[in-house]
């Protein structure tokens, strides 16, 4: 749970919206804007993207305008994402090379309006074996000996675990069947150095939280 009340799910499910990977007709995005926090928050991001679009489209029309070629190449597509990805105003058009000055100033000053409206929300920062709301507890870094993979996170009523440990080469070396507890002791050998991933499930299949971590056989 966050520090302004949403479930991890909820957290990326929401950053999934930002990163486009998801639209607003998602059944998971109507299902999660029946809770009071997520579409509260959700609001805000639309909010924010719109004031981003309308910010590019002002760009766009006033580097249009300019007389003076770009102080280099690829200077209007910089300024063009900059605006895009960290907006919250607009850049006056001026001409010569001052409106690039201005331009670039202003892309600076609105990624910091973007960095206040993420550390506004006051999120937590994660562990170093934090990721996706799941806390890997072994192995983690060398170890003497891999034992049994124990991590934390608490299932709802019949949702249950995976996990799965690749090598070096990403290539997959042990899988789990579905598990309730929060430990599994693989039977097959593994290799000296691994990496390992645990994934939370709803009693549906939705997947609720994941984590990993890597691990390595002491020399």
């Amino acid at each position: 749970m966050s520090a302004d009340g949403l479930s991890a799910a909820h957290e990326r499910l929401l950053e999934s919206i930002a990163a486009g990977d998801r639209s607003l007709e998602d059944p998971l995005v109507a299902k999660a804007r029946r809770d009071p926090g997520f579409a509260r928050e959700l609001d805000r991001l639309l909010s924010v993207r719109d004031e981003l679009r309308a910010a590019a489209d002002a760009e766009r029309a006033a580097l249009s305008a300019l007389d003076d070629p770009p102080p280099f190449e690829g200077a209007d597509d910089l300024v063009r994402v900059s605006v895009t990805q960290h907006s919250g105003n607009t850049v006056r058009p001026a001409t010569g090379r001052r409106t690039w000055v201005a331009a670039m100033v202003a892309a600076a000053a609105l990624v910091a309006v973007t960095v206040w409206w993420w550390s506004s929300r006051a999120r937590p920062s994660p562990g170093p074996w934090l990721s996706g709301g799941i806390r890997c507890v072994a192995p983690v870094g060398d170890v003497a000996e891999y034992g049994p993979f124990r991590w934390q996170y608490t299932l709802p009523a019949g949702g249950y675990f995976e996990v799965r440990v690749l090598n070096e080469e990403r290539a997959e070396v042990g899988a789990s069947p579905p598990l309730e507890d929060d430990s599994w002791t693989p039977t097959d050998p593994l290799p000296p150095r691994i990496r390992w991933h645990v994934r939370a499930y709803s009693v549906t299949g939705e997947e609720l939280a994941t984590g990993q971590a890597e691990a390595a056989l002491a020399q």
